[in-house]
């Protein structure tokens, strides 16, 4: 079992458009709060729980903290069956909620690195995703052309499963409110793991 406890949480505008206020106070409701993951011996994710600490949370904040134990889903790497040394590569595929989209990722992990238990790798990935209906802040959306890419770093201790990690992904995808005519959205992602 992993704790994951989140220490500082802000929200950035885009430098045009101000925070709303009210959100600004959701993501300062995070802070402190802790996701508990369930690992297998692999490195597979088995199980991740949100614990509020038994703050009454609205639930857009708990919609964010759900969204940050799908990023520590997203995170964990699966350790292959076999013995391996620095330079071993393998792939794996696996579905992962991005955003609310549904997306096939096949990951490419390499080691880089390896002192004592602790592994370090580098990993990349490809995601897709056929067209689909995504319901964003109460609107539904029909998305298409869904692909992105994603890039990390980072260690492994196998005696105690503890994970650093440093990781950046870009998701790329067209989006149409009813008849309206499709616009392009980026979604970025970036998330640092450091045990404490």
């Amino acid at each position: 079992r992993l704790r994951t406890t989140i220490r500082d949480a802000v929200l950035h505008g885009d430098g045009k458009n101000p925070v709303p206020t009210s959100a600004t106070h959701q993501v300062e409701q995070m802070k402190g709060m802790a996701v508990v993951t369930t690992m297998a011996a692999d490195g597979t994710v088995q199980a991740t729980q949100v614990e509020a600490g038994g703050k009454d949370l609205a639930a857009p904040v708990m919609d964010q903290l759900e969204a940050v134990a799908r990023q520590l889903q997203q995170a964990a790497m699966t350790l292959p069956a076999v013995p391996l040394g620095v330079g071993a590569t393998w792939q794996t595929r696996h579905g992962i909620d991005q955003g609310g989209l549904r997306l096939d990722v096949m990951s490419t992990v390499q080691v880089t690195a390896i002192a004592g238990d602790r592994i370090s790798f580098e990993d990349t990935e490809e995601m897709r995703a056929p067209d689909q209906r995504v319901t964003l802040e109460g609107a539904t959306l029909d998305a298409s052309n869904i692909a992105g890419t994603a890039h990390g770093t980072g260690t492994i201790d196998l005696a105690t499963l503890a994970i650093t990690r440093d990781y950046q992904a870009e998701l790329h995808a067209n989006m149409a409110a009813g008849s309206e005519a499709a616009t392009p959205v980026t979604m970025r992602v970036q998330l640092k793991i450091a045990p404490q």
